[in-house]
């Protein structure tokens, strides 16, 4: 039932996905070239940003910009990107992310933010993301997580691996233990 709904969410969210195409040119640089690079690869020809359709992001179901320098990601930098898996955001100095980032990535498995200056998630973290299976999301200053965001976390069905840093705050450590106990399935540890 559940992969239901995520389907008739894709098909929805698809149908309108041409008049909401974001140019993969008007991405944040390191988003735009590795999307690019992959693109091409699939076809085994090089082609540029402006090649690049909004079928071809549906291809794409891997993102790394690990180690890009980049400090600000934009909303739209994985916009129809509907059947990523996998987003590693990881070592980059960014201290934010901006709602609607994540808002296409219904299939997501597997999130990686380590290593950033990231203080707080965006209102609408994991909103979009009922899939979500492992979420690594530590060496990063954040202390405390919105009520909000930690019932989001509660709901995921199919989470199996949830690392955080020691240094939440110990409301939040609790919240996440209560819902997370050693025989619930999810491997969750504070690093």
């Amino acid at each position: 039932m559940f992969r239901c709904i995520t389907a008739l969410l894709w098909i929805w969210s698809y149908t309108g996905m041409a008049e909401d195409f974001v140019s993969v040119c008007d991405r944040t640089e390191s988003v735009a070239e590795f999307i690019t690079q992959t693109v091409s690869g699939q076809k085994g020809t090089q082609l540029s940003c402006e090649d690049i359709t909004s079928e071809d992001l549906l291809e794409i179901n891997r993102v790394s910009i690990a180690f890009a320098g980049e400090t600000v990601l934009h909303s739209d930098d994985f916009s129809g990107l509907y059947g990523l898996e996998i987003l590693n955001i990881r070592s980059n100095p960014y201290q934010f992310l901006p709602e609607g980032l994540f808002k296409d990535l219904v299939n997501l498995k597997t999130l990686v933010i380590i290593d950033t200056g990231l203080e707080t998630y965006p209102d609408d973290f994991l909103e979009h993301t009922p899939l979500l299976e492992n979420c690594h999301c530590f060496r990063n200053p954040l202390t405390t997580i919105d009520s909000t965001i930690l019932e989001r976390f509660a709901a995921l069905q199919n989470l199996r691996v949830l690392d955080f840093d020691r240094s939440l705050n110990e409301d939040t450590k609790a919240f996440l233990e209560s819902a997370f106990p050693s025989d619930s399935g999810v491997f969750l540890s504070f690093y």
